[in-house]
């Protein structure tokens, strides 16, 4: 039997991870338990939230000489050039990086089971929402052209037996097929449920932090217009708009970190340090902004930005909104160059 005291003691190795951002720090790092799921979604467009995976793999391999970084791409190649361009990033880092490429939903599940993951790792699965997605959609469509072929063929036997003396039997479906049982939805829900259920106790078996990578989902959301004073109340005088909205993958990932843009003049330095004064054009810049979700409570954005190989932390600390201890740990804020452009992923094997 593994006790929790255990569990938490063996967690030390990631004592000394830290994203640069105090705020972020407190609500991803400092929980009883980090051996654990992590959901990242992001806008499309958005690659801020590479800055926060490389500060996490270069934090952790500086801890110690034995740590390992497993980077699992399922459709696009993770931006490795930007994690050699981290200032903290040292040339010999790169035979602790493990690199596979298992773009099926299937390779994914096997790696988990069969794959000798090395102890106090971390591990990133890069566009992992994604690869739900397609799964999903693979899903629906063999059972519609299973479907198709079976009606296919009681078409073809009912039409040989209008010819035919001793008619053929015409092809049922067997008694215990899924296509009788199940939907294709509840059955993509089991497979899910079951790869998140592996990966967590691969988690607790392994000492291991694994970061889920994704992208925001679509949604569309309905609105009412407001009534014109000399116009009657239409209720079905609505419109509606196509927004990003978290992905739902699984109810054990209660948790979710989302990484999107927002304006400056929103963060709360700005605000505290420009109360008197008048939003100028050079004042309308696009930041960076981390908004975490936890069950029903959703915290302040984490707002920041970066400069060269700085990274900018443009939040102020609100304790009343975040419930944060009152002594938050100070960190370094150097960060990567997203200056390079080079893609190559750090390899030491690949799986295809």
């Amino acid at each position: 039997m593994v006790l929790l005291d255990d569990i938490v003691n063996r967690q030390q190795v990631f004592k000394n991870l830290t994203t640069t951002l105090p705020i972020l720090d407190q609500l991803l790092l400092n929980v009883p338990l980090k051996n654990k799921i992590y959901d990242f979604q992001t806008t499309p467009t958005n690659n801020a939230v590479y800055l926060i995976l490389n500060q996490l793999i270069t934090s952790h391999l500086q801890n110690n000489p034995n740590h390992k970084v497993i980077i699992i791409d399922i459709v696009n190649k993770y931006p490795a050039g930007q994690l050699l361009a981290h200032p903290g990033f040292n040339e010999d880092f790169t035979e602790r990086i493990i690199h596979y490429r298992l773009n099926t939903f299937a390779k994914i599940y096997y790696f988990f089971i069969n794959n000798d993951i090395p102890q106090d790792s971390i591990v990133i699965i890069h566009e992992f929402h994604l690869m739900l997605e397609l799964y999903k959609l693979e899903m629906s469509a063999t059972y519609e052209e299973l479907i198709l072929k079976h009606h296919i063929e009681q078409n073809l036997t009912v039409i040989e037996n209008k010819d035919k003396e001793d008619k053929v039997p015409i092809p049922q479906l067997p008694k215990n097929s899924d296509l009788l049982k199940m939907s294709p939805i509840v059955k993509y829900e089991n497979h899910v449920n079951n790869i998140i259920h592996l990966i967590n106790k691969r988690c607790i078996n392994s000492n291991l932090m694994v970061f889920l990578h994704g992208y925001l989902t679509t949604k569309y959301r309905p609105y009412r217009l407001k009534p014109k004073p000399d116009q009657p109340i239409n209720p079905y005088n609505q419109k509606g708009r196509v927004v990003l909205t978290p992905f739902q993958a699984h109810k054990m990932l209660t948790t979710k970190f989302l990484f999107y843009q927002d304006w400056l003049h929103k963060s709360p330095v700005f605000l505290q340090k420009q109360v008197s004064h008048k939003l100028q054009d050079s004042d309308l810049k696009l930041i960076y902004a981390c908004q975490v979700e936890n069950n029903n409570t959703i915290y302040n954005p984490i707002y920041y930005d970066f400069n060269y190989n700085t990274i900018i932390d443009l939040t102020k600390i609100q304790r009343e909104s975040t419930n944060l201890p009152s002594s938050p740990n100070i960190y370094d804020t150097s960060v990567i160059n997203l200056s390079v452009l080079d893609d190559d992923i750090i390899s030491n094997s690949e799986t295809e």
